[in-house]
């Protein structure tokens, strides 16, 4: 592993299972993920990555006290880690957005600058059953985005590849539950731009294309059913050259 490597993971959902959700029978995810995510810190160590970036859904619980105690706990996992941070739709069904980014140290949208690129993080809204980015994003993103002599890429919990192997079984006809709602209207907005790869979680499972230049991967869940288990996989880029694969423990 080089020291350029960044790990990433998404949609732990720890704390209950979701069962029989769209049509399928048995478990969705598991919730009683506590020693894999030990494991997955333990591995992240190991790696020593560049750094390392949650991509959201850390928790599913059926109580705002569950998901407060779970969070905390997985926060404090990860203490000893170079962890960064977004938030996705699970994390904020029991908070408003504010006390999810306040519960997790982090801001709606971030950027810094390492290994030769510009890391963007953007979280969105959600409005009647859609997402939503913030209003005034494509004005915060013009200037990071346009900067000459780097490239970015960007980091969200929602894909805006409006394609459809990128749907899982979850989204099937329900593409306003996947894809953030000015999708097409982002991606327009990228062609040109210096972003190289826009990284997402949320749908599950892996998805990569390349769409008018821009690499488009979505990162597959930590806890999604697979053979009976938990999946346990998670991502690793190496950069500068963007390469992507999935691993597993």
């Amino acid at each position: 592993m080089g020291s350029k490597d960044i790990v990433l993971f998404t949609d732990l959902h720890y704390g209950i299972n979701l069962e029989n959700r769209c049509g399928k029978i048995g478990v969705n995810t598991f919730g009683g993920v506590r020693n894999e995510i030990i494991l997955l810190r333990n591995k992240i160590l190991d790696i020593n990555p560049s750094f390392s970036i949650n991509l959201g859904d850390v928790v599913t619980g059926d109580s705002k006290k569950l998901d407060i105690l779970n969070y905390k706990d997985f926060l404090n996992i990860f203490k000893n880690v170079d962890l960064k941070h977004l938030i996705g739709n699970n994390d904020f069904y029991f908070f408003n957005f504010n006390e999810i980014l306040d519960l997790s140290n982090t801001s709606s949208r971030y950027f810094f600058e390492k290994d030769g690129f510009l890391h963007i993080f953007i979280n969105c809204l959600k409005r009647n059953g859609k997402y939503y980015f913030d209003d005034d994003l494509f004005d915060w993103l013009f200037d990071l985005i346009f900067r000459e002599g780097v490239n970015s890429i960007i980091y969200s919990h929602f894909p805006v590849s409006g394609d459809l192997d990128n749907l899982s079984y979850y989204h099937l006809n329900r593409v306003d539950a996947c894809f953030v709602s000015e999708s097409l209207k982002f991606r327009d907005f990228l062609v040109g731009s210096n972003v190289k790869c826009f990284i997402s979680g949320h749908t599950h499972f892996y998805f990569e294309k390349v769409i008018c230049g821009v690499k488009y991967i979505t990162v597959p869940s930590f806890s999604e059913e697979k053979n009976g288990l938990p999946s346990c996989e998670f991502g690793i880029l190496s950069l500068p050259d963007l390469n992507f694969r999935v691993e597993r423990l």
